[in-house]
């Protein structure tokens, strides 16, 4: 399981759609696998929304984080694992939040730990001053999981990107704050449309 392979598949996968450019949009591991995308074929990136996500993982917070983890998926039930990772991922730890995030997590220890390892491996820190592409970096306000620090540090690096804090969410805004991380995107995609549009009649 690595990084590079998942972004390779969804390369492959656009290819096979007949799909030359999109808007490539990737929430915490996801939005490595879409600076990954960028490192393979630039040419396919018409722009980057960086959700939530992580370009390097400091060397001595990486094994702590990984030996933590480790020691709390092999220690729980998968229900405890679930309403662990539920506070653990959300702002608010009302009842009905945690209901609504449940159906989308299964958990599976053997790859949670390798997707994390994988994670740990990403070294995108030269990678982000080179990106050409208009890029939108997402941050919730009380993220756990990735800190606002992350996202901020990558919004410094990457030289034409805007950088958002989603208030009184955390680590996924599009579930517990969906209508302002969806009026982001639909901002977002459209100021890159009305570019695109311009270019083409200039």
């Amino acid at each position: 399981m690595s990084i590079e392979g998942f972004a390779a598949d969804v390369i492959e996968l656009l290819a096979e759609l007949k799909i030359e450019s999109a808007n490539i949009c990737g929430l915490s591991m996801g939005g490595a696998v879409a600076q990954e995308m960028y490192r393979q074929a630039p040419e396919i990136c018409s722009s980057l929304i960086l959700v939530s996500t992580f370009h390097y993982f400091p060397k001595k917070l990486g094994p702590l984080m990984l030996k933590g983890r480790e020691a709390k998926v092999e220690s729980l039930s998968d229900s405890r694992q679930k309403e662990g990772a539920a506070q653990m991922a959300l702002y608010s730890w009302k009842r009905e939040n945690i209901k609504r995030f449940e159906p989308h997590y299964s958990p599976h220890s053997e790859v949670f730990v390798s997707s994390l390892k994988a994670c740990l491996k990403v070294n995108n820190h030269a990678l982000l001053p080179k990106i050409q592409v208009p890029t939108m970096v997402i941050a919730g306000q009380y993220d756990t999981v990735i800190p606002v620090w992350m996202q901020l540090w990558m919004h410094k690096l990457i030289l034409r990107s805007e950088f958002v804090i989603i208030r009184n969410s955390g680590h996924l805004a599009k579930l517990e704050a969906k209508n302002a991380f969806n009026a982001h995107l639909r901002r977002f995609l459209s100021q890159q449309k009305r570019t695109s549009s311009q270019k083409s009649t200039a």
